[in-house]
């Protein structure tokens, strides 16, 4: 049915985008706009800003905007309708529904929703038949009381019970008049021949919803000891992706963005289990191995993924090869290993909710600690075996986005295999070089196909050196710090202004076959620049990197925002350095060659960079009871000032 245009405009008027954003995305305010890692695209740190001014969101990174009903569109998979429809509902607007259906409008999505709708219809069916159906009940119910769920959790999760019967499903749809081919695209009912039979006989439902909260699946568990397969799940459809989606994750989002960390495990009745511990912020992968879409749907709602593991040494084994997907979107990754080869189902069972809640606080692990753990175990004696484990670590170790973290990982494999520590950070960073390496061969390939209209070919001469001198003034000076027209809270503020002087001043140069701009911005990765309008202009430069473009300064001088053209304007041109800097900092009419102005600045800014970092450490160490909580964060504070005085060494007494 067509949505009347009043009702249309009241819910443009009353949703609000931070809050309807905030539903899917963990957002931080940084000055007058909040900002996330992007939901459509890969990235470690934020490029997705949202505005509440201006009622939009912009992301830095892919170029996608719009406003809250785009948004929802756009990560739900909705059509225009059906967003409005969940908003409308979110507001609590209600949509009166017309007399006559627009031909067009059902025509454009009568498909998709009436999957939904079928979908729908089947869990309320095996609902029913497991509250009021004798089979279902005696069967059934029987099963859950067995595991211990309450008619609470039964009721939150909408479990139910086929019968074990060919057709009673698709007796009872085709009698309410649902459609016969929506039944067999949703794989409720399977085809063979001529003849359609029911998919799910005999077994426990477990239904699957989306983030949005529509049922788009079942999982369906057999009761039969000799039936095969043990679990049976709908196969995929037009609504119904199982890489893309996680069992469990629209009942925990809310409790998952709270507590801003989420238990992974591996099963429905663990979900459910949990849930019904009051440990509400577990999902479960459900028999398909962790993909990079079910990442990106985590890191919507937290930082912080805590794995959950059996005891099972094999099945440990098996899981830690899809974990450096999570470290490499920049995710903290714990373990907690259950005793006896228990599930988290089996071990509230026998051992009580309490005993579980302790479990998941006292046992938590750091990842890369416990991956050092179980493979020395397994390697034990063995220098091949040893060599193997070591290499794998140092593999995952390289996906960690933090340097910081790095370091001390690094450390702490030093020390489980008794290696010298500069050996581990040698060979890591041997493969964040080879990664970096590759990035940008596949950049420049993309240049050549973007210039010359085909791929580089084989012999192809590579870019040349740019050996060229600048003017040694007070527009490049690399010990300088620029005058601002913003209000700069402290010194690190006008590190940072060197560093997007850098990008817009010399980013498209070429040092040592690499841009500027890729030195720069990889140096800086993770770090999220403290004031606003420098950030965005980084996001900005960012942006036209990925489209394949190096942006030009007028770019940033003509643009939109005052505030940018404002800035760029200063940095490009700004000669107003103070007296106190040029006499501290001894400047000279001499030449200053491009590599030396860029290693100096960006050693300055990491230099203000881990300042900063010192004291929130510190601050946040106060706050830490736990052992090994004081000991991780004592550890991270070491190596902080171990980075202080490497940098200060490298940039010498200047600024002391």
């Amino acid at each position: 049915m067509a949505i009347p245009a009043a009702i249309i405009e009241q819910i443009k008027s009353t949703i609000e985008i931070t809050e309807v954003v905030g539903w899917y995305l963990n957002l931080k305010k940084s000055g007058t706009n909040y900002w996330a890692c992007c939901p459509f695209h890969n990235e470690k740190s934020p490029s997705f800003s949202v505005s509440a001014a201006k009622q939009m969101y912009k992301c830095f990174g892919c170029g996608e905007g719009g406003g809250a009903i785009n948004f929802v569109m756009k990560v739900d998979n909705k059509t225009y309708p059906e967003a409005l429809r969940f908003l409308a509902e979110k507001y609590h607007i209600e949509i009166p529904e017309e007399a006559e259906a627009d031909p067009l409008h059902i025509q454009a999505e009568a498909e998709r929703e009436s999957m939904f709708i079928v979908l729908q219809y089947a869990q309320k069916f095996f609902a029913e038949v497991l509250s009021a159906d004798e089979e279902g009940m005696s069967i059934g119910q029987a099963y859950f009381r067995e595991r211990g769920f309450s008619p609470q959790t039964i009721q939150e999760f909408g479990l139910g019970y086929a019968k074990d019967d060919w057709h009673a499903l698709e007796s009872s749809a085709l009698k309410k008049q649902y459609n016969k081919d929506l039944l067999e695209k949703t794989g409720l009912i399977v085809r063979k021949e001529d003849k359609t039979y029911d998919r799910f006989r005999g077994r426990v439902m477990f239904p699957i919803y989306n983030v949005g909260g529509k049922v788009v699946a079942f999982g369906a568990r057999t009761l039969k000891k000799d039936d095969k397969p043990k679990y049976l799940n709908s196969p995929e459809s037009e609504v119904y992706s199982k890489s893309r989606t996680l069992y469990g994750l629209f009942q925990a989002k809310n409790e998952v963005r709270k507590h801003n960390n989420c238990y992974l495990t591996e099963g429905y009745t663990d979900v459910l289990a949990l849930w019904q511990a009051g440990i509400k912020n577990a999902v479960a992968s459900a028999g398909t191995s962790l993909t990079e879409e079910h990442v990106q749907l985590l890191k919507r709602f937290t930082e912080n993924i805590t794995l959950l593991f059996d005891g099972d040494p094999a099945g440990i084994r098996a899981s830690l090869r899809g974990v450096d997907m999570l470290l490499e979107q920049g995710l903290n990754v714990f373990t907690v290993v259950l005793p006896n080869n228990e599930d988290p189902d089996s071990y509230i069972r026998k051992h009580g909710t309490q005993a579980m809640q302790d479990a998941l606080k006292q046992s938590a692990t750091n990842f890369i600690k416990f991956k050092t753990k179980v493979l020395l175990q397994e390697a034990q004696d063995d220098p091949i075996k040893r060599t193997e484990a070591l290499k794998s670590i140092i593999a995952s170790v390289a996906k960690v986005s933090d340097p910081l973290k790095r370091a001390v990982f690094c450390k702490e494999i030093a020390f489980g295999f008794g290696i010298d520590e500069q050996i581990i950070v040698a060979e890591c960073n041997k493969i964040l070089i080879k990664e970096r390496k590759e990035v940008f061969q596949k950049q420049k390939d993309l240049e050549g196909q973007a210039a010359s209209g085909r791929a580089p070919a084989e012999g192809d001469a590579p870019s040349t050196k740019n050996t060229e001198k600048l003017p040694h003034n007070q527009d490049n000076d690399p010990n300088a710090e620029p005058e601002t027209t913003f209000e700069v809270a402290d010194i690190f503020n006008k590190s940072e202004a060197i560093i997007v002087q850098l990008l817009l001043k010399y980013g498209h140069l070429i040092q040592e076959d690499m841009p500027v701009f890729q030195y720069v911005l990889e140096e800086c990765d993770g770090v999220e620049l403290s004031e606003p309008v420098l950030n965005k202009i980084v996001m900005l430069y960012k942006s036209s990197i990925e489209n394949g473009e190096v942006p030009k300064p007028d770019y940033f001088l003509q643009h939109e925002d005052p505030a940018i053209g404002q800035t760029a304007a200063l940095l490009l041109f700004s000669h107003n350095l103070s007296e106190k800097w040029k006499i501290k900092n001894q400047i000279q009419e001499q030449e200053v060659d491009l590599a030396s102005f860029v290693f100096k600045s960006l050693v300055l800014f990491k230099l203000r960079y881990y300042q900063k970092q010192e004291h929130e450490h510190l601050q946040e160490l106060k706050t830490k009871t736990e052992p090994d909580d004081v000991r991780f964060h004592l550890m991270v504070h070491q190596e902080i000032k171990r980075q202080i005085t490497h940098l200060g060494k490298l940039y010498g007494n200047v600024l002391y």
